[in-house]
């Protein structure tokens, strides 16, 4: 199931997240998830295991085309050691271009963001990636790279969960026509410890479903790209099999009801990670 992004290009609404994941790991989990119908990889330059996806991918006989992988960049740096490290990324990959390219971090210095979206709208032009974007800006970060840039950001990849429902910010980029990507759904654990447990579980009875499965339905029934990560064979088909689960409406606002403000990954406006440029 896919749907699109604001330049048109399709994007499965679920994919594997491969955070913490080493090379060896990710190249056997890979094989199972494509076997399974996965056809999206969220990877990154600072996860260290784009190797091992490469040759889970290159040896899965599915065409590059029918594949959608993304990747993002670890750090601000100037326009070649930038381009260095992206064509580093392609080979490793075994591809000659990436469908979404996002920053990893914004750094807190609004102009270092912009010159480093200059080199993503220089890939995005020469197409080397599909589509470019980025992940973990707060919405004040993104006001500041919207006055600067020619190509307009097609996503944000933000912690997103029942913890963590994103609803302003999802508003935001609604009303700027940027698609909202969630990671950590499943809280690190959290949607199995009180005080969500008990009333995930209320909601998850009733479509005779997992709690995992609830809240990967809960984000692709309203829209959003989600990537769960898993290294259990039976949950990697679980999660996928997400996508055919409907919730109704009243559902999907219960659960948004359950927001708690809580972030259990760093804050975009107090990170130590984009500080730096090289």
């Amino acid at each position: 199931m896919y749907s699109k992004l604001p330049n048109n290009i399709k994007m499965p609404l679920i994919g594997l997240g491969t955070y913490l994941l080493d090379n060896k790991k990710i190249e056997k989990l890979a094989v199972e998830a494509i076997k399974i119908g996965y056809r999206h990889f969220d990877t990154a330059q600072m996860y260290n295991n784009s190797n091992g996806l490469g040759k889970a991918i290159s040896n899965s006989k599915i065409p590059r085309k029918d594949l959608f992988i993304t990747s993002k960049q670890w750090g601000h740096y100037t326009f070649e050691i930038a381009k260095i490290k992206f064509m580093e990324t392609l080979s490793m990959l075994k591809t000659d271009y990436i469908d979404l390219y996002l920053i990893h971090w914004p750094s807190h210095d609004s102009k270092i963001n912009s010159q480093t979206w200059k080199f993503f709208e220089w890939l995005y032009n020469n197409k080397f990636c599909r589509a470019i974007g980025v992940s973990n800006f707060s919405r004040y970060q993104l006001q500041e790279l919207l006055k600067t840039c020619k190509i307009k950001p097609m996503v944000n990849q933000v912690e997103f969960h029942p913890g963590l429902n994103q609803i302003p910010l999802r508003k935001y980029l609604s009303d700027n026509n940027i698609r909202l990507i969630s990671y950590g759904p499943m809280m690190r654990g959290g949607i199995y410890r009180e005080p969500l447990h008990d009333k995930l579980k209320i909601v998850a009875n009733k479509y005779k479903i997992t709690i995992a499965q609830l809240v990967i339905s809960w984000g692709i029934n309203q829209e959003i790209f989600m990537i769960p990560k898993t290294q259990d064979m039976f949950r990697l088909k679980e999660n996928f099999s997400s996508l055919n689960i409907k919730i109704n409406k009243d559902d999907l606002e219960t659960i948004n009801n359950m927001n708690l403000g809580k972030r259990l990954y760093s804050d975009p406006s107090n990170n130590p990670y984009g500080n730096f440029i090289e």
